[in-house]
């Protein structure tokens, strides 16, 4: 007997969704690891106003954060609202979103590259 490998694999919507939430959840937690704490140069404790100069600093580090991690909720909702309207899942459509995965969790790395690669135009256009 010899049936076609998508009408016994592939078919269970529930898995795709399991390793697209989880990949998500690895991207979203390394961006956040990019954020580091503020430490005087001194090693000695800050004062309140130091701090909050400190922070400060760390304001362009925080925007791409928020800015990567938005994009990431969007393309996550998006996902999750695509396989809710399906019903089984192909064998394509499990490429298609290995793809998209791929693509996904390249997106902790362009922070971190164009924070340090910020003078490089091809940087920019590598990383999107």
């Amino acid at each position: 007997m010899s049936e076609p490998y998508n009408l016994f694999s592939g078919q269970s919507l529930e898995h795709l969704t399991a390793l697209s939430d989880g990949l998500f959840a690895v991207a979203m937690t390394l961006l956040v690891l990019d954020l580091r704490v503020p430490v005087s140069s001194a090693g000695l404790v800050y004062s309140e106003r130091g701090l909050w100069v400190a922070l400060l600093r760390l304001g362009p580090s925080f925007v791409a954060y928020l800015l990567s991690f938005t994009m990431l909720g969007t393309f996550w909702l998006a996902q999750h609202t695509l396989l809710g309207n399906l019903r089984r899942c192909a064998r394509n459509l499990t490429w298609i979103n290995l793809g998209f995965l791929f693509v996904v969790s390249l997106l902790p790395f362009r922070p971190r590259c164009s924070r340090t690669l910020s003078a490089c135009a091809w940087a920019w256009a590598c990383t999107g």
